[in-house]
């Protein structure tokens, strides 16, 4: 049976659904690779108050934060923001800072439905959109590092990564 997805714009209301996925998406992804005695003591209420300052910023540059609902309950987000890197100008560069799922919606298309959403949407709030049509600033945008189509991105865990859409 095929959920009913919907991809939105995170509210402040949201923040306490957010950061159950932000827990629970870590606690299912991570043992083996972070202390479990990190992960256990993971709680939402931790997570909280980052969720709930990063939904109430109002002025320029701020996160803008897309959530997926699965049959009407949060089940992932994606937050995107100015490019925090030293050489761009992270009035016309983003980077998509996050993604994270619930365990239950992993391999179901949501991620991707997510990405191509943050890919889309329009920036954040102080930033400017690439002229249209154009990949290399629509894929800047994209990731988190500055690329261009088909160009490697940094190094991440030993492998070399190409950016395309």
């Amino acid at each position: 049976m095929e959920r009913a997805l919907v991809i939105r714009r995170a509210e402040p209301a949201d923040a306490e659904a957010i950061a159950a996925v932000h827990v629970r998406s870590w606690q299912a992804a991570y043992p083996g690779l972070m202390p479990q005695a990190y992960l256990d003591g993971l709680t939402p209420a931790m997570r909280l108050p980052v969720w709930e300052r990063l939904l109430g910023e109002s002025s320029p540059p701020r996160t803008e934060v897309l959530v997926a609902e699965a049959d009407g309950s949060v089940a992932g987000f994606a937050a995107l923001g100015p490019d925090r890197d030293d050489d761009v100008d992270p009035a016309s560069v983003a980077e998509i800072s996050a993604i994270y799922l619930m365990p239950e919606v992993w391999g179901a298309g949501v991620g991707g439905r997510l990405m191509a959403a943050a890919l889309d949407s329009s920036p954040p709030p102080g930033m400017s959109r690439p002229p249209s049509g154009s990949s290399t600033g629509t894929l800047a945008r994209g990731g988190s590092t500055s690329v261009a189509a088909g160009a490697p991105t940094a190094p991440y865990s030993g492998t070399s990564r190409t950016a395309s859409r």
